[in-house]
């Protein structure tokens, strides 16, 4: 899990919608972020991740988590 310590007016690289976690995992995990989901709830998720390559779901009321992250696993493969 990550996170972004900073205040909005700090001009950092990882408050979102700036893609600086993203990259920061990238670096971390080997991640290629083209083939790396993006799960958020909020626009700037989005933003973050159009930035960064990923390909970005979004968790609503109407469409929760597991909608989302059941059928991806269904597509790993084994």
């Amino acid at each position: 899990v990550y996170h972004c310590p900073h205040g909005w007016d700090d001009g950092c690289d990882c408050r979102k919608p700036k893609p600086g976690m993203l990259y920061q995992a990238q670096r971390d995990f080997h991640l290629n972020l083209s083939h790396t989901y993006f799960l958020g709830d909020d626009d700037r998720d989005g933003e973050a991740a159009l930035a960064a390559g990923c390909p970005f779901e979004k968790v609503t009321e109407t469409r929760p988590l597991s909608s989302i992250v059941i059928p991806l696993i269904k597509t790993i493969k084994k």
